[in-house]
């Protein structure tokens, strides 16, 4: 499960720096490069998003991890 974790962490991440790159002059806000970003890429990034979670609270009720503070995910040994 954890391997699932660390792919759809990759998966988002990968997204997110392609959002990121419609950064003016690297100087803008999340929301901002969101809102430039096409349509195709947010909702792949939306997807990622849901499917991270989906994954992270599935660890959780299979009692494999559990959440921290802040919402971290830790995982048990």
């Amino acid at each position: 499960m954890r391997k699932k974790v660390e792919a759809a962490t990759a998966r988002k991440s990968k997204l997110s720096d392609a959002i990121f790159a419609y950064a003016e002059h690297g100087q803008m806000k999340w929301s901002e490069c969101y809102d430039r970003a096409p349509e195709a890429l947010r909702a792949k990034y939306d997807a990622a998003q849901s499917a991270l979670i989906e994954i992270e609270q599935a660890a959780v009720s299979a009692g494999k991890a559990w959440r921290a503070s802040f919402g971290m995910l830790c995982w048990n040994r």
